[in-house]
């Protein structure tokens, strides 16, 4: 959610995406929906004491691979800080992300010839918590913050 940034060509054109708040099928609905949403965490993420400038991060908490199905799972905490927010709120979400993927005859990259691989054809993704309760974060002040 932070960057947005995806491999495009490990992704099918008609990628399915899900997470506990929507779904919609298209690698290009993908990166539309992140355009869209850049400029508003943008605004809204604070300015930070981080060496770094980071106030938001994804950690990856755990992967593994099943090949018997054919996904990669990953385990991850996404956490951010909306600063310019009056009340300051704090995103602080673990998640599982499902990468269902299936072997493709050809994969084109402008830096490769196209060769045998692999594409991902569903994102499948499952919070820890209820969305309802991940929403709430966001018109929550963050407990740290308060006396």
């Amino acid at each position: 959610m932070w960057t947005g940034d995806i491999h495009i060509p490990a992704f099918e054109k008609d990628c399915r995406f899900t997470d506990p708040t929507l779904s919609f099928t298209g690698r290009d609905q993908f990166v539309s929906n992140v355009q869209n949403l850049r400029p508003i965490l943008d605004a809204l993420m604070e300015s930070t004491d981080d060496p770094n400038g980071i106030s938001c991060k994804s950690n990856l908490l755990e992967i593994s691979l099943n090949e018997d199905e054919g996904f990669v799972q990953s385990r991850w905490n996404m956490v951010g800080k909306l600063g310019r927010l009056p009340w300051k709120p704090k995103i602080d979400v673990i998640g599982k992300t499902k990468f269902w993927y299936r072997e493709v005859d050809k994969i084109e990259d402008s830096e490769e010839n196209s060769t045998k691989g692999f594409r991902v054809y569903f994102y499948d993704e499952a919070w820890e918590i209820p969305a309802g309760e991940a929403l709430l974060q966001l018109i929550t002040p963050d407990a740290s913050k308060t006396l």
